[in-house]
């Protein structure tokens, strides 16, 4: 005896179809959730790396008032001697100084500074323009100091700062760009004070790389 029974009403293989649909909404969701934490972590690597040469630039621009400070002693004996001879710039451990007299007081705007444009040069690795280095960019002018008398708490104005109100100070732009990973860059730029009297009275035995 003939049985009709209509194909539609024929469930058998569903479980098969509906264990492919989850297998392949987990597939979804595993890769979705994959993406995710790729996108996070490298997000979380060029945050990593920008601080990383924001704090190299701000370290920079701490380093380059020192330099600017033992610079400026140098000034009356004609700057910085060269070493290695006939290299033109001077070697100081890690510090390149590529402009042996730029403490000198001439005015002007500090340019940002580049591997081309540089007065000092930091390399904390090895010394090249092709791995993570910070340059630096240094311009002082000289501007009258108000006041007179004694300024008996003037220490806190810093390193070189003067004891003493009145006369002249130098006031020096330094601006340093650190050159990090993966072209990664960061310029920090500071102001800072420097006596006109100790720059003016400096003698040769105060120059420590003459």
């Amino acid at each position: 005896m003939c049985k009709n029974e209509s194909i539609l009403s024929n469930e058998r293989g569903f479980v098969l179809i509906a264990s492919l649909l989850i297998l392949l909404i987990l597939l979804v969701i595993g890769i979705a959730a994959t993406t995710t934490s790729t996108i996070d972590m490298q997000i979380a690597n060029n945050e990593k790396v920008h601080q990383q040469t924001f704090y190299q630039a701000d370290g920079g621009a701490e380093l380059g008032s020192r330099v600017t400070y033992e610079n400026a002693l140098c000034i009356n004996s004609g700057g910085f001697t060269e070493d290695p001879a006939g290299s033109g710039k001077r070697i100081i451990g890690k510090v390149e100084v590529l402009n042996l007299t730029f403490a000198s007081p001439g005015g002007g705007v500090a340019p940002l500074p580049s591997d081309v444009v540089r007065d000092v040069a930091f390399y904390p690795g090895n010394a090249s323009d092709n791995d993570s280095h910070t340059n630096m960019t240094i311009v002082g002018k000289t501007v009258a100091t108000t006041g007179s008398g004694l300024a008996m708490v003037a220490g806190y104005e810093g390193l070189g700062s003067s004891s003493a109100a009145g006369g002249t100070h130098v006031l020096y732009t330094i601006i340093s760009q650190h050159r990090g990973l993966g072209n990664s860059e960061s310029v920090v730029g500071l102001e800072w004070k420097l006596s006109g009297h100790l720059i003016n009275n400096a003698s040769s035995a105060d120059c420590n790389f003459d």
